[in-house]
């Protein structure tokens, strides 16, 4: 019908589009806080702060899940994965460095895309031109390549595909 059923003020502009997975669904807010609601009524069941960032870019990517895990993207850079029951921390990442020449990667080095969770990993690039393959469960760093991307990772058949944020297609 296109009615409102419910509404809830998360406090400061979303940054990306919400994720709704399991009857939850979990949104981020520019100030850097993450909110997990109850998707029949909006109820808050937790939230979790981000770290603070100097800047930050409008837009940008929204929660992932895996299994029990919520991995929450944030400015600066940085990814939490927090238990989806209870939004308890589980680890936390830095995507962190720029490629070469990339001029405005000294200020905006924010999560550029939505993490994907493939195969037990987490990819997450960074708007500095950084991509990271993180383990899904514990958030160690598998590696690191030197090109980043706003836009979707797609990983398929044991490779990354990607548009640069250079418009480069690898």
């Amino acid at each position: 019908s296109g009615a409102v059923l419910w509404t809830q003020d998360i406090g400061a502009a979303g940054t990306g589009s919400p994720t709704a997975v399991g009857g939850t669904v979990y949104a981020i807010g520019r100030d850097n806080r993450a909110w997990a609601l109850r998707a029949a009524d909006g109820k808050v069941l937790w939230t979790v702060a981000g770290p603070k960032s100097p800047a930050g870019y409008v837009g940008g990517p929204g929660a992932a899940v895996y299994g029990r895990i919520a991995v929450l993207p944030f400015s600066g850079g940085q990814v939490i994965a927090v238990l989806r029951q209870s939004g308890v921390r589980s680890w936390a990442a830095v995507v962190g460095g720029q490629r070469d020449g990339v001029t405005y990667a000294s200020l905006i080095r924010d999560v550029g895309s939505d993490p994907v969770l493939d195969g037990g990993r987490v990819y997450v690039s960074n708007a500095a031109g950084k991509l990271a393959a993180l383990d899904a469960g514990r958030g160690e760093r598998i590696w690191t390549a030197d090109e980043g991307t706003m836009g979707t990772v797609l990983p398929a058949g044991g490779s990354v595909f990607m548009v640069t944020d250079a418009n480069e297609l690898v």
